[in-house]
């Protein structure tokens, strides 16, 4: 089974984003893959780029396949 997931990936400093709403924004961010939220749609990554303030900084949002 194929299963699509989306990561958000900082474009400036390459680390990805943990969602760890109980951290402060700078603390929230991995250089590892492994520890990155995947988000279930491309809306929900691109919402939380949105919603929070995550200042100036440019993103990617990467689309993850996971075969199970």
């Amino acid at each position: 089974m194929i299963t699509k997931k989306y990561a958000i990936r900082n474009a400036t400093n390459m680390l990805w984003y943990t969602e760890n709403h109980a951290q402060p924004m700078e603390d929230r961010w991995t250089p590892n893959f492994l520890n990155a939220h995947l988000y279930l749609t491309k809306a929900d990554a691109e919402s939380e780029i949105e919603i929070d303030n995550h200042g100036l900084d440019y993103f990617n949002i990467f689309e993850v396949i996971i075969k199970s």
